[in-house]
């Protein structure tokens, strides 16, 4: 057998199928299926197997776990595809396999098969896995590709979080390390400034203050920004401020080079924080279990963030159906221009627009208006002909935004609709 697996994303687990074709002449075939459920919560309820246009199915097999035949699955060709359907009470969960077959008067080809979730929740209701089918068969699909240009369509960025803001009483360590801290922040913030709650046991000292990426959880290496820190002897906030300001998106790390003479930021009570250390500038950090309760303010600014408008679907271009082009994250009530064609190449950059690209073929362009919400949708039809199996058409979405460039346009990434069963 041939075994390939998929998953519902990142929302549920695995559905691993083995499948199995064996001639039996005259033109006919058998297929055979084990569908093992691993580990997806939702489980399966039903299994679809599409099929060539023209080929006719019988002989079908079920086989679950158990000796009730009341539970088994129905099964039946419906158009293009056979179904086999769990009762109320047999869904295919987790950890367990059934098995399902047939015969057709058709060959195998490359396609995929279909299992549709039993019970409601998060992503796809569908997980689609790779599979001899008879004849061979295209599935339908929809992907992205390329990137957009930001609109005028601006949100408030992040925050950056103060900790042990009021001080206390430092716990007196010193050593020959550098130390940084982990500010908590949802970013996007710009960062001008710095307090560290320290002091000198040296008199005073003057030292390189640095800020840090977060690497993985933990500073990276190379600082952001550096600029320099002036302690005195007595206990208290002292302040780093920067150049020009950065911006940062998410947590960050602040600290200084504080050996020799500097005391580490560490209090002898307050809320819990995360510090790491190393030989300063040239070493790699490492989590420390000294500093656990430093004491920092940071100064930030907000910073807006300016959305992409993202092309989307609803439903799939299957053969005599009709799929939606979606476009959320747009400049409300104004004009969308969906732009399709059916080749693709290299990106031309919009004059008057910068960063803004087209990214398909303008064979055909068609108009709708954003909702309040900066929303939008195009249906498209698709012919029922098997000659447009596999046939691919380009989408992306135009949308009239006055304020952002000359040109008064920006643009979606795109999306390619295959058309097939």
């Amino acid at each position: 057998a041939t075994i390939n697996s998929a998953s519902n994303g990142l929302d549920d687990g695995r559905f691993f199928v083995a499948a199995k074709v064996t001639t039996l002449g005259g033109g006919n075939y058998h297929y055979e299926y084990a569908v093992h459920n691993v580990d997806n919560s939702r489980a399966g309820g039903s299994f679809r197997i599409p099929l060539a246009a023209g080929v006719t199915t019988s002989n079908f097999s079920f086989g679950d776990i158990d000796s009730d035949g009341s539970n088994d699955w129905s099964v039946a060709q419906v158009g293009n595809e056979v179904v086999f359907t769990a009762t109320a009470s047999n869904a295919l969960e987790w950890n367990t396999i059934y098995n399902f077959g047939f015969d057709a008067d058709r060959a195998p080809g490359s396609g995929g098969v279909i299992l549709d979730e039993h019970r409601p929740g998060a992503g796809a209701p569908t997980v689609t896995v790779a599979a001899e089918v008879p004849g061979g068969v295209i599935l339908a699909s929809f992907d992205t590709f390329g990137s957009g240009c930001e609109g005028s369509v601006g949100v408030p960025g992040g925050s950056a979080n103060d900790l042990n803001a009021a001080g206390g009483t430092l716990s007196g360590n010193t050593n020959q390390y550098e130390y940084c801290y982990r500010v908590i922040s949802s970013g996007p913030v710009e960062l001008t400034s710095f307090e560290i709650f320290t002091q000198s046991n040296s008199g005073t000292i003057t030292r390189p203050a640095h800020v840090y990426a977060d690497v993985g959880g933990g500073p990276s290496n190379t600082p952001l920004a550096s600029t320099t820190i002036t302690v005195n002897a007595g206990a208290g906030f002292y302040t780093a401020t920067l150049a020009s300001p950065i911006v940062v998106s998410g947590n960050f790390y602040i600290g200084y080079e504080n050996s020799p003479g500097g005391v580490i930021s560490t209090l002898t009570s307050g809320a819990s924080g995360t510090g790491f250390y190393r030989t300063a500038v040239t070493g790699n950090f490492q989590q420390s279990g000294i500093a656990n309760r430093p004491s920092y303010r940071v100064h930030w600014n907000p910073v807006t963030v300016y959305s992409t408008p993202a092309i989307g679907v609803s439903g799939l271009p299957q053969l005599g159906t009709v799929y939606n082009l979606t476009l959320n994250d747009a400049l409300d009530s104004t004009f969308a221009i969906l732009v399709s064609g059916l080749t693709s190449g290299a990106p031309v950059a919009l004059p008057g627009a910068p960063t803004c690209s087209l990214l398909c073929a303008t064979t055909v362009l068609d108009v709708a208006v954003t909702t309040a919400g900066g929303t939008a949708q195009s249906p498209i039809s698709v012919p029922n002909s098997v000659s447009l199996e596999g046939v691919n058409v380009y989408h992306q979405w135009a949308i009239l935004d006055p304020s952002v460039n000359t040109l008064g346009l920006v643009v979606s990434n795109g999306g390619v609709a295959t058309v097939g069963n």
